[in-house]
C-alpha cells in the first residue's frame, strides 16, 4: 500500500490582504495548509535586526524560523518538520446549546441606541485615537442598532495580526471601563460575509451602555502632607567620609529628607546623588540644625 503524499497549500490570514510578495518585496501573512489543516504560517519581518534581503519568516512544527529570502523557503522548513501525528483531525463541533436570554438588572438599564453611536464616537476620539499602525471606523447595524468599531490599517500601510489584536484588546478594555457593553467579534458580517469567521477578532460589537457604571461618582481628594526637604551647600568643605570611593569626587551639597521614620541623607556629587546609609555625627548635627521646625536663629 502506497501512502498518499500530503497536499500542501497556503491561504491568507485575511482575504482582504492577500499580497504574496516575493524576494525583497513585502507580502501579507499566510497560513501554511497541509491536507486542509493549518500547520503554521509565513510573514514578512522588517525589524532593524533583520538582514537585508532575508525578510521572510515562518512558524509551525519547526518553531519560529527567520532569515529566508523567499516565502517558499520559509514554508519549506515547516513542511519538512511536519508530522501528521502532531496534527490529528479536528473533532466534530458539538451541537450548539440553547442560549439563555440575558436579563439586565433594573439598576443598570441600557441606554437607547440612537444615542449610543454618538457616545462611542466621543469615547474613541477621547481615549482611543488611531495610530500609524492601526486605526478604526465606526458603523451601526440597521437591524439591531448595535454599534461596530472596526479595525482598519493605519497610515503606515503595513499589517500584522498581532498589532490588530493588541489594539482591539486595548479598545475593548477602554470601552468596558467607560461603561459600554462590548465584546470582540470574529465573524465577518461587517465585511459582508456573515457566515465566515476569522482567526482573530477584527471588530468590536457594542450593544449598549450601563447607566449605573456611567453615572459620575463623587471624587474625594485627599491632600498628602508634603515631605520637607532641605539642601545644604557644602561650599569649600571637603568631608573625607563622603569622598566617593570610585571617582574620588567630593559632594557639592547634601540633601536631607525629613520623613516620619527618620531623616534620609543624600550626598550631591557634581553629576549625581547618592544615599548616605550611615551619616556621620557632623551630618546628623547638620540635619538637625536645618530641620524645617527650627527657626533661623536656632539653625545659626
Amino acid at each position: 500500500m502506497t501512502a498518499t503524499a500530503p497536499t500542501v497549500t497556503r491561504r491568507p490570514e485575511n482575504d482582504r490582504f492577500a499580497e504574496l510578495g516575493s524576494a525583497g518585496k513585502f507580502g501579507d501573512d499566510y497560513f501554511i495548509v497541509i491536507d486542509g489543516q493549518d500547520i503554521g504560517g509565513t510573514y514578512w519581518a522588517n525589524a532593524h535586526w533583520v538582514e537585508p534581503g532575508r525578510n521572510w519568516s515562518s512558524w509551525g512544527p519547526a518553531g519560529a524560523q527567520g532569515g529566508f529570502r523567499t516565502r517558499e523557503d520559509a514554508e519549506q522548513v515547516q513542511v519538512a518538520a511536519y508530522d501528521p501525528a502532531d496534527f490529528p483531525p479536528p473533532a466534530p463541533a458539538p451541537e450548539p446549546t440553547p442560549r439563555t436570554p440575558v436579563v439586565l438588572p433594573r439598576q443598570a438599564p441600557v441606554w437607547p441606541s440612537p444615542e449610543l453611536a454618538a457616545q462611542v464616537i466621543e469615547h474613541m476620539h477621547a481615549h482611543c485615537p488611531g495610530t500609524p499602525a492601526g486605526d478604526w471606523i465606526i458603523g451601526q447595524d440597521p437591524v439591531d442598532h448595535h454599534v461596530h468599531v472596526v479595525w482598519q490599517m493605519g497610515s503606515m500601510g503595513l499589517y500584522q495580526s498581532g498589532v490588530r489584536g493588541t489594539m482591539l484588546y486595548q479598545w475593548l478594555i477602554s470601552l468596558k471601563d467607560g461603561g459600554f457593553i462590548v465584546e470582540a467579534s470574529t465573524d465577518e458580517k461587517v465585511f459582508g460575509r456573515p457566515g465566515k469567521h476569522s482567526e482573530i477578532a477584527w471588530w468590536l460589537d457594542i450593544s449598549g451602555r450601563s447607566e449605573a457604571r456611567f453615572a459620575p461618582k463623587p471624587v474625594v481628594l485627599k491632600l498628602r502632607p508634603e515631605t520637607p526637604v532641605r539642601t545644604v551647600d557644602l561650599g569649600r568643605r571637603r568631608p573625607a567620609d563622603l569622598q566617593h570611593p570610585l571617582s574620588g569626587e567630593f559632594p557639592e551639597s547634601v540633601t536631607f529628607t525629613y520623613k516620619a521614620a527618620g531623616v534620609e541623607t543624600k550626598a550631591d556629587y557634581p553629576k549625581w546623588s547618592e544615599r548616605v546609609p550611615v551619616p556621620g555625627a557632623w551630618l546628623v548635627a547638620l540635619a538637625n540644625a536645618n530641620r524645617p521646625d527650627q527657626t533661623s536663629e536656632e539653625a545659626a
